[in-house]
């Protein structure tokens, strides 16, 4: 089994029926950084919980909840259903009402989480992490450094068998820019491989071993040619 994004997701939120949950605890025995990036979201979970404000039921909650119900099933189901619930049945309901209230504030929490957790820093770190290690492993693959014109690091890259180049920038482009990447063939002019407004991204385009990858700071949808110094520099 592969693990992607929405595997672990669900797996930290619990949704997955038995059998999925057993393969992906079997494909997270293998995986070291998936399983990183699983207690990374529940640890957020469990933040987020308790940080939940006690939830207050409106006085017919009760019953629009059991409305629903009802909508839901045959109409003669329903109206059996109604005529079977006995007064102290109702009491018993109402005493408990705040089992309810927490159980819809559990909902409410799940169904927030599915949005919020793969959007936290840290996942997104660890998820892109994880795809960078990934494009590492591939046959043919060949990590190196990004330097900027200080000789330091401003990322890492991959070229990868078939030529394209993943990149993972230290930093996301700033002041409304976005990266821009460059194969240089000395003596001709720099040719683009693409605009891209994330600090990682595989290019549109294969670059011959050899050849200069460069990326530069550009306005939005690009430049012709480099307007500014390259921030980043490979010989591939």
């Amino acid at each position: 089994m592969t693990l992607d994004a929405d595997h672990l997701t669900a797996y930290a939120l619990g949704t997955l029926s038995p059998e999925q949950q057993a393969e992906v605890e079997k494909a997270l025995e293998r995986d070291p950084e998936a399983q990183r990036e699983v207690r990374a979201m529940q640890d957020a979970l469990t933040d987020m919980v308790l940080e939940l404000e006690p939830v207050a039921l409106r006085p017919d909650a009760e019953q629009s909840l059991l409305a629903r119900v009802r909508e839901q099933t045959s109409s003669v189901q329903a109206h059996t259903s109604v005529l079977e619930v006995s007064r102290p049945q109702v009491q018993s309901q109402q005493q408990h009402r705040w089992v309810l209230g927490a159980a819809l504030a559990g909902i409410a929490a799940v169904i927030a989480l599915a949005v919020v957790i793969p959007n936290l820093p840290a996942v997104q770190e660890q998820r892109i992490q994880s795809e960078f290690r990934e494009y590492s492993s591939r046959p043919g693959a060949v990590a190196q450094p990004l330097l900027d014109a200080r000789g330091e690091s401003a990322g890492r890259l991959v070229r990868l068998a078939t030529g394209e180049v993943f990149v993972l920038l230290d930093k996301a482009p700033v002041n409304a820019r976005v990266y821009q990447a460059w194969r240089i063939e000395k003596g001709q002019n720099p040719v683009s491989l693409g605009v891209y407004s994330n600090r990682n991204f595989l290019t549109s385009r294969a670059v011959p071993n050899g050849e200069t990858f460069a990326i530069s700071l550009e306005p939005p949808g690009g430049s012709d040619q480099p307007s500014s110094a390259p921030i980043a520099v490979a010989q591939l």
